[in-house]
């Protein structure tokens, strides 16, 4: 229909008629309008599900008083949601910086930080393949090196705490140990297994 058609058409209503006609047009440009609103309101609502901030081949490494490193936190991949205060780390690599010169590293497929910002972290709960293992910096004799294997580990920075409640395998030179439940206080360099110990003594 043209233009001049419509036109036509128009003067031939009455009053009343082209009022209502007019209402309806309204009422149907606000209906599409409101649903435009919607439509572009969804790709924002959407945008705030994901990760405030990811970063690749990252690492986080914290200073003690004295400037010497205390802890070093690395990962193939960090994605921080400020909303559920979490980190998700893929490949996380946890390395601790004792006085003494002893080292302990974490390393696992996956971790879950609580972090109630980006710059601290409360908690971390390492899962999949989790090694714990201890070494000497300035020294090839490694007799005391102690390696920790398991599934999931909770560790706290602050206490340099450990502590897990599945099948752990821990060795040692000429030692293996396995048990169920663990608890790492690295601060003294100390690990104990809780449940069902059982040890095995092997030849160097």
């Amino acid at each position: 229909m043209s233009w001049h058609n419509v036109t036509q058409w128009l003067t031939q209503r009455s009053t009343n008629q082209r009022m209502i006609l007019l209402l309806c047009l309204l009422l149907s440009s606000l209906a599409l309008l409101r649903h435009s609103h919607i439509t572009d309101a969804m790709p924002l609502s959407r945008a705030t599900a994901l990760p405030q901030e990811y970063m690749k081949t990252v690492e986080l490494t914290i200073f003690d008083a004295q400037g010497d490193i205390k802890n070093a936190l690395s990962a193939d991949y960090w994605a921080y949601s400020p909303d559920t205060e979490h980190s998700i780390l893929h490949k996380p690599k946890l390395v601790v910086y004792k006085p003494n010169d002893t080292v302990w590293e974490i390393v696992a497929q996956r971790a879950k930080v609580t972090q109630p910002n980006i710059g601290a972290i409360q908690s971390i709960a390492l899962s999949q393949n989790v090694v714990l293992q201890s070494t000497q910096r300035k020294t090839t004799n490694q007799e005391g090196k102690v390696t920790v294997e398991t599934q999931s580990l909770d560790y706290q920075p602050e206490k340099q705490y450990a502590e897990t409640a599945q099948f752990v395998k821990m060795t040692k030179p000429a030692l293996t140990i396995t048990g169920i439940g663990l608890r790492a206080f690295l601060d003294n360099n100390w690990v104990e297994l809780l449940h069902d110990v059982k040890t095995y003594y092997t030849s160097h």
